[in-house]
């Protein structure tokens, strides 16, 4: 799989100050949340199958980050 870059899309979002903590008044930045959507990211991008576990506040990320790949709106 691809590293995840800094100035990627997802990292944009999930980071500490990025798009969702101005967005939503009650996120929380999560490390393992922006860990998991980073895999995400990365296995869209090669076009790899990914398996991850999501518990409670995770399974945003991967469905956040499907729809910018798409074009779609989350």
């Amino acid at each position: 799989m691809s590293p995840p870059t800094q100035s990627s899309t997802v990292c944009q979002f999930f980071s500490r100050h990025g798009a969702l903590s101005r967005w939503h008044p009650s996120y929380e930045y999560r490390r393992g949340q922006l860990e998991m959507a980073e895999a995400v990211e990365s296995a869209l991008a090669d076009r790899k199958h990914l398996i991850v576990e999501a518990g409670a506040g995770k399974t945003p990320a991967d469905l956040v980050f499907s729809g910018f790949q798409t074009g779609s709106s989350p």
